[in-house]
C-alpha cells in the first residue's frame, strides 16, 4: 500500500507539471485538436502507473507509451492517410526532413510535426521521471528549462507558471524527505523559505510594472554592453525564425512556418470578393524574389514611356491591348491599421476619393504595380473597377503569344536544377495551347496528392538548395509562397513569362449589406501570393495554384469551376509553432494552415478525425483496456523468445531476467535462497524439477569452477509456463493472496 501511495503521489506531481508544460505548449502551438494532447496526457499516466506498480522494465514501459504517441500524432497528423504503413513512412520521412532542417537551419522554430513529437516525448519523460524514477527534481528541471525557452523566444507572460513549478518542487522535496522518513523540524523551517518567496513573489505581481522600472534603470548599463556584443540581435533573429503572416517588403529568403496574425489591416466594401495585388515581382534568385532593373515601363497612354506616374486617378494593365467593360463595380476600402502600402483589385481602376488626404501624395510605379502613398493620407478610397473584356473560350485558343519584350520575366538563375524544368514538360506534353499548358501546371500544384499545404510544416530551405526545386522534390510541404512561385519558375522553364504577385486573399466575409453588396474584413492571415502569367493582347492574367484558394478574376476554360477545385480542401486550424485562421468567402476560400493534407481522396475511407465523438472515446478505452490487457505479457514474451535462441555466455543475465519477471506472480520471501525458492515455485506450479534444475545450472556457473551445461529444455518449457501464467487473473489472485 505504501508503494502505491508513492507512485500516486508522484503520478499526481507529474501531472501538475505536465499540465504547465502543455499549457504553455498551446499557447505557442495553437493546436485545433487540443482536448486529443489532453486524452494522451491522462493515458500516459495512467499506463506509467500501471507499469510501475508491476516492476516492468522501462525499455518496455517506454515501447508501450510509443504506440499511444503514435496513434495521437496519427489522430493530429493524418496526412490524409489511413493508420497503415503508408501513414508511418510518410510521417517517419517527414520527422527526418524537420529534424535536418532544423539542425542545418538553426532555427528557434520547428513544424508541427517535430513539435508534437517532442511535445508527447517530454510528457512522457516528465511522467516517468515523477512516478516510474521518483525523479520529481530532474522533471521540474525540464520544464523550467521549457518555460524560459516560451518566455525568451516568445515574450509570454509565464510568472504564474514559474512559481507553481517552484511550490511543486518544494512539497516534492518535502514528500521525498517524509517518505525516506529524514523528516526533521529544521528541515520543514528551511523548507518554509522557498514557500514564503513563492507567496511573496505572487503577492507582488501586482507591482510587477514598477518592479520592471526599477530592474531596468539598474541594469541599463549592462544590457547596453550586451547590445553591442550583438547578444540580442542573434537571440531575435534565432527565435524568429518563423515569420508572421502579413505583407512583407523583403522576399529575398522564402520558406520556413508561419504563425498566423489575426491583425485586421483592410475593410472592403463591393459587391464580389477581390484579391488585392499590393505589388508584383520579376526576377527570382534561387532562393526569393526582387525587383530587377527593366526598361519596359509604360503609362496608361500607350505613346508614353514611364516608369512613374505621379497621382494617378486611372489605372491598368499597360500590357494589355483589349478594351474594358463598360460595367464597372463601386468599392471602397478602408486601411485599419496605419500600414505603409495600398492594396488594388485587378482591373480598369478609376480612383474617384481619398481620405483624408489627397492622390497629390501618391505615385505609382510601373515597375513593381505598386501605387505608393503617403499613410496617413491614404486612409479610406474610394474607386470602380471594370474588367477585361475577355471570355473562357477566346482565352482557351488563343495562339501563343510574342514574348520577346519580355526576357525579363522569362529569365531564370542557371543554379536551377534541371529536374525542374523535365517535370514542367512532363505536365505539358499532352497540353496543345499556350492555356492549356498553363492550366497543367496550375491543376498539378493544386490538386497533386504529393504536394501539401501547410504554414506550420512549411521547413526553413537549407543552404545551397533551391526554393522551387526543394519545395517539388524534397519537401513537398508549403504554403502560397511555395505554390505560387513554384509555378512562376516551372512556366518560365517552358518559355512562358509569368511574374510573382503579393497581397491579400478577399478576406472573411463580415456583412451582408444593402443593394447586393458586401463588407469583407482582411487580416494579416490573409496575405497572399500568386503568380501572373503573359497572354498576349490581354496582358496579365492572375492564376491560383494554392490548394483551397479561388481567385474570383481568374478566368477559368474548364467544365470544372474553380471554386470545386478549391472546395476540395481541408480546412483545419492549427499551429506548431504556427496556427492559420481557416477563412470562408464568396468565392469559396479555405485557408488551411494545419499539417494535414488539404486534398481528399473520396475513394478510401479513412479514420482523420470526422469519427463521432462517443465513437472516438469509445475507441480510446478500447485502446487502453487493450494496451493494459497486454501490459503483462510483455516481459514474458521477450523472455520466451529469449529462450529459444539463448546462448551459453547471456545464461548468467538471462536467469536474473527470469527472477525479475517472477516477482509479481511468485515473490521470493526475504533471505529465501535460490534453491528454497525454485523449489517452493516447482512445488506450487506443479512443474516438478523444471526450475531448480535451472537454477542449480546458474548456481554452477556463477559460483562453481566449470561452465555448466544450458538445460535447454527445461528453460524452453518454463519460458512457455511463465507467459501462460502471465495474466492479470493470476497477478490478482497473487495480491489477494498476499493481502
Amino acid at each position: 500500500m505504501k508503494r502505491f501511495l508513492n507512485k500516486l503521489i508522484g503520478l499526481l506531481g507529474g501531472f501538475w507539471l505536465s499540465y504547465l508544460f502543455l499549457k504553455a505548449f498551446l499557447i505557442v502551438n495553437q493546436i485545433e485538436q487540443q482536448l486529443l494532447l489532453w486524452q494522451a496526457l491522462v493515458l500516459i499516466g495512467v499506463l506509467i502507473i500501471i507499469l510501475s506498480l508491476l516492476r516492468v522494465p522501462w525499455p518496455l514501459a517506454f515501447l508501450a507509451l510509443s504506440v499511444v504517441q503514435l496513434l495521437t500524432i496519427w489522430r493530429l497528423l493524418p496526412y490524409d492517410l489511413g493508420l497503415s504503413g503508408a501513414w508511418l513512412r510518410t510521417y517517419f520521412s517527414r520527422l527526418s526532413t524537420a529534424i535536418s532542417t532544423s539542425l542545418t537551419s538553426g532555427s528557434a522554430e520547428l513544424t508541427a510535426t517535430l513539435s508534437v513529437t517532442l511535445a508527447l516525448i517530454a510528457l512522457a519523460l516528465i511522467l516517468m521521471l515523477s512516478c516510474f524514477w521518483s525523479s520529481p527534481g530532474i522533471a521540474s528541471l525540464i520544464v523550467f528549462l521549457y518555460l524560459m525557452s516560451v518566455h525568451i523566444f516568445n515574450g509570454n507572460e509565464l510568472t504564474s507558471e514559474l512559481l507553481q513549478l517552484t511550490l511543486i518542487f518544494c512539497l516534492s522535496r518535502g514528500w521525498s524527505l517524509y517518505r525516506d522518513q529524514r523528516f526533521a523540524w529544521s528541515q520543514l523551517l528551511l523548507g518554509l523559505v522557498p514557500l514564503l518567496l513563492v507567496v511573496g513573489v505572487w503577492r507582488s505581481i501586482t507591482n510587477l510594472p514598477q518592479i520592471n522600472l526599477k530592474l531596468a534603470s539598474w541594469s541599463v548599463e549592462l544590457r547596453s554592453q550586451l547590445n553591442r556584443t550583438g547578444l540580442y540581435e542573434r537571440i531575435e533573429r534565432y527565435a524568429k525564425g518563423a515569420s508572421r503572416t502579413g505583407f512583407s517588403e523583403d522576399d529575398s529568403q522564402l520558406g520556413g512556418p508561419l504563425y498566423d496574425d489575426p491583425t485586421a489591416v483592410i475593410r472592403l466594401q463591393a459587391s464580389q470578393p477581390h484579391y488585392l495585388r499590393i505589388q508584383v515581382k520579376n526576377q527570382y534568385s534561387g532562393r526569393g524574389w526582387q525587383n530587377t532593373r527593366n526598361l519596359r515601363w509604360t503609362s496608361t497612354n500607350q505613346n508614353d514611356s514611364q516608369r512613374y506616374l505621379d497621382a494617378p486617378t486611372v489605372l491598368s494593365d499597360s500590357a494589355a491591348t483589349v478594351g474594358y467593360q463598360t460595367q464597372s463595380e463601386a468599392i471602397e476600402m478602408t486601411t485599419l491599421d496605419n500600414q505603409d502600402y495600398i492594396a488594388l483589385p485587378y482591373g480598369l481602376l478609376n480612383i474617384q476619393n481619398v481620405q483624408p488626404g489627397s492622390l497629390d501624395s501618391t505615385f505609382y510605379d510601373n515597375l513593381s504595380q505598386r501605387l505608393y502613398g503617403n499613410a496617413t493620407d491614404v486612409q479610406q478610397m474610394q474607386l470602380t473597377a471594370a474588367a477585361k473584356k475577355m471570355t473562357a473560350a477566346t482565352i482557351a485558343t488563343m495562339p501563343t503569344p510574342n514574348t520577346s519584350a519580355y526576357q525579363t520575366e522569362l529569365a531564370l538563375p542557371t543554379t536551377l536544377p534541371n529536374r525542374v524544368r523535365k517535370l514542367a514538360l512532363k505536365l505539358t506534353r499532352n497540353a496543345p495551347t499556350y492555356y492549356q499548358k498553363v492550366q497543367a501546371i496550375e491543376n498539378y500544384l493544386a490538386t497533386s496528392a504529393e504536394l501539401v499545404y501547410s504554414k506550420i510544416d512549411t521547413p526553413t530551405l537549407p543552404q545551397n538548395r533551391d526554393y522551387v526545386d526543394y519545395f517539388l522534390f524534397d519537401s513537398h510541404v508549403g504554403y502560397c509562397d511555395n505554390f505560387s512561385t513554384a509555378m512562376v519558375v516551372m512556366l518560365r522553364s517552358i518559355g512562358i513569362p509569368a511574374r510573382w504577385a503579393k497581397g491579400f486573399a478577399p478576406g472573411t466575409l463580415t456583412k451582408e449589406l444593402s443593394q447586393q453588396r458586401y463588407e469583407y474584413t482582411i487580416t494579416n492571415s490573409d496575405a497572399h501570393a500568386w503568380p501572373e502569367v503573359y497572354f498576349g493582347a490581354y496582358g496579365w492574367l492572375p492564376f491560383e495554384p494554392t490548394p483551397g484558394f479561388a481567385n474570383a478574376d481568374e478566368v477559368v476554360a474548364t467544365t470544372e469551376p474553380i471554386s470545386q477545385r478549391s472546395s476540395s480542401s481541408s480546412s483545419t486550424r492549427s499551429t506548431s509553432a504556427t496556427s492559420s485562421t481557416t477563412k470562408t468567402t464568396a468565392a469559396n476560400k479555405s485557408s488551411s494552415a494545419t499539417t494535414s493534407s488539404t486534398r481528399k481522396k473520396a475513394s478510401t475511407f479513412k479514420l482523420n478525425g470526422h469519427l463521432p465523438n462517443w465513437l472516438v472515446v469509445l475507441s480510446w478505452l478500447i485502446l487502453l483496456g487493450l494496451i493494459i490487457a497486454i501490459v503483462p505479457l510483455l516481459y514474458p514474451v521477450c523472455l520466451w523468445l529469449w529462450a529459444r535462441h539463448l546462448k551459453q555466455h547471456n545464461f548468467e543475465r538471462f536467469y536474473r531476467a527470469t527472477l525479475r519477471s517472477l516477482q509479481p506472480l511468485y515473490p521470493r520471501a526475504q533471505g529465501q535462497t535460490l534453491t528454497a525458492y525454485a523449489q517452493a515455485l516447482d512445488s506450487d506450479w506443479q512443474l516438478g524439477t523444471t526450475f531448480e534444475q535451472i537454477t542449480n545450472a546458474y548456481q554452477q556457473q556463477t559460483f562453481g569452477q566449470e561452465k555448466a551445461l544450458i538445460p535447454q529444455k527445461a528453460i524452453q518449457g518454463f519460458s512457455r509456463t511463465l507467459l501462460r501464467r502471465s495474466n492479470w487473473r493470476q497477478l490478482c489472485h497473487r495480491y489477494r493472496q498476499k493481502h
